[in-house]
């Protein structure tokens, strides 16, 4: 193992000491036929929301092969050196192992970029991940693995903290912070040459994919999970608790998932805010190799993405100073992640409803009624009750009285002996003291008083009939 370890530092030696860089051989808007299909793949799941045209870039080894043969070159001649003789033999199997799948890794790497509308970011990146793997038993045997893809974005907020998603073996997926500086290997970021945001340097993309397989950050993942209980950091907290959101990150397939590792621990996205950019770039991956990796790793990112600007300590976008405003064209707003969305006037809405319906508001083609007409077709539909049954209401009754069978059930009659309770209305009998269902107290009226009461009634009523027939 040590050996293998000491080779391949070698080897990184002389592939750094020939200028090497991924970036030369990406060619824009040209693809073979195998990038076109994963283009086509990454696309189709935007298509609703896709503006303005999408940039497209593919590997392409011819784009500097004589680069390549420099690196050639310059290996056989660092390998003359005192230094390599004890494992010159080995080194150089390794090293004609690696250039050989290198040609063949190239053409695998493809990506796009893909302008959006009515999304938490203003465009959205895609690539391929192909990655040379080495046995470690037969140094020499080196093969590529080409099932990982990624979509990643910049948000227009800055998120507390760098903040991991994955997956720990035998438990259940978490957020977990970065604790310390991110590993990017060589890269710095604050020495690059590149201008303008991060997210367009595909060396820095590659770095920050190539520092969530590293030991130093999963370990982020293991001590957040083991010595804190998975709890502690804000926005790890608040995150972990949208369910939704868990879902659609738990269906990713990690590293771990697909074999590429035997490490119990995978890292299957990450968010890396800037202050400089005042911007966070949100990366996913998925190692499935389906089809439905496309929309998998998509909803992950979307989801990942719109929650981090409701994270708590969050710098919203009108708290970060971005620069200034992107040109907008006529008829366009900037949403609050920087998206494009579309405006409409009441003049163009009245304008796009007579071209739809000639002036009617209707689609064409379709059969219009005037009040006259639909009265005129209300009478011809008259003749739709002949010879239906009809029934009196003493048949009815009838009827009603022949159903019940042999039940006599007695009509209701009001009781004069029932007194509605003065709190719920509850029917109680005159002589009760309270009422038996909320408790209330009850004035009794006695017999006789009812008596009483009747008889005045019953006089008030034969007077009447009197002075009516006397009238008469």
């Amino acid at each position: 193992m040590r050996i293998i370890s000491e080779l391949f530092q070698k080897l990184r030696v002389l592939i750094k000491s020939s200028d090497f860089d991924v970036n030369n051989y990406l060619v824009f808007n040209e693809l073979n036929k195998e990038q076109q299909k994963i283009i086509d793949n990454a696309i189709s799941i935007l298509k609703e929301n896709t503006i303005d045209e999408v940039k497209v870039f593919g590997g392409n080894i011819e784009k500097n092969e004589e680069k390549l043969e420099k690196l050639k070159d310059n290996i056989k001649k660092e390998l003359e050196k005192e230094e390599y003789n004890e494992v010159k033999n080995d080194l150089e199997k390794l090293i004609n192992s690696y250039v050989k799948n290198f040609q063949l890794l190239i053409p695998m790497g493809c990506g796009a970029i893909i302008p959006v509308k009515q999304l938490p970011f203003v465009e959205v990146y895609f690539r391929t991940i192909p990655r040379i793997m080495v046995d470690n038993e037969k140094p020499e045997k080196i093969s590529i693995n080409d099932n990982s893809i990624s979509y990643y974005a910049e948000i227009k907020c800055i998120i507390p903290r760098i903040t991991l998603f994955g997956k720990i073996k035998d438990a259940d997926p978490l957020f977990a912070p970065l604790i310390g500086d991110l590993d990017l290997g060589d890269f710095n970021p604050e020495k690059s040459e590149h201008k303008g945001s991060m997210i367009e340097n595909y060396s820095y993309i590659t770095e920050l994919i190539s520092s969530m397989d590293k030991d130093t950050t999963k370990n982020n993942l293991t001590r957040y999970h083991e010595q804190y209980q998975r709890h502690g950091e804000p926005i790890c907290d608040f995150l972990l608790k949208d369910k939704e959101l868990i879902d659609a990150m738990e269906k990713l397939s990690s590293a771990t998932e697909s074999k590429r590792t035997s490490s119990p621990v995978s890292i299957c996205a990450i968010a890396v805010p800037s202050m400089q950019d005042g911007s966070t770039i949100v990366v996913v991956q998925d190692e499935s190799k389906s089809v439905n990796a496309f929309a998998t790793c998509f909803e992950a990112l979307l989801r990942f993405s719109a929650l981090c600007y409701e994270a708590p300590s969050t710098k919203k976008p009108s708290e970060v100073s971005t620069g200034p405003t992107p040109p907008t064209q006529a008829g366009q707003a900037i949403g609050p992640g920087g998206q494009r969305l579309e405006v409409w006037t009441r003049e163009d809405l009245v304008k796009d409803a007579a071209e739809r319906g000639l002036g009617t508001g209707l689609p064409p083609n379709m059969e219009l009624w005037t009040e006259e007409q639909l009265l005129d077709i209300a009478k011809s539909r008259t003749d739709l009750g002949v010879n239906l049954p009809e029934w009196s209401e003493e048949e009815l009754e009838n009827l009603a009285k022949s159903r019940q069978g042999t039940l006599n059930i007695p009509e209701w009659k009001d009781t004069k002996d029932i007194i509605p309770c003065p709190q719920c209305s509850y029917g109680c009998r005159n002589g009760w003291s309270e009422c038996p269902v909320c408790g209330s107290k009850l004035i009794s009226v006695s017999s006789e008083e009812t008596k009483k009461k009747e008889n005045i009634q019953n006089d008030t009523e034969q007077n009447q009939n009197e002075e009516k027939n006397g009238s008469d």
